[in-house]
């Protein structure tokens, strides 16, 4: 059985991703100071609304760790998956 594995940049719709069992493994995204996951700790309306009342937010981003995509890979292998 074969395993998809994406980041969360891919901003897959989440229906889908469960319609075709699809892992999501979060960015990590920094805002003002304070990460949070993406899709899981922040949605896109979250995102946007660092922007209310004029304020520039300082926004950086990072790749999911290693240990993040073993987590996945470790999941799917559980799951019956033989190709990821």
């Amino acid at each position: 059985m074969i395993g998809l594995v994406v980041d969360s940049n891919r901003q897959m719709p989440a229906d889908l991703a469960e319609r075709w069992g699809v892992v999501v493994v979060p960015l990590t995204v920094t805002i003002d100071g304070s990460d949070f996951l993406e899709g899981v700790d922040l949605d896109a309306d979250e995102f946007y609304a660092a922007w209310s009342d004029g304020h520039e937010p300082k926004i950086e981003t990072s790749q999911p760790s290693p240990g993040a995509f073993v987590a996945a890979y470790t999941a799917l292998a559980e799951r019956g998956v033989t190709e990821i």
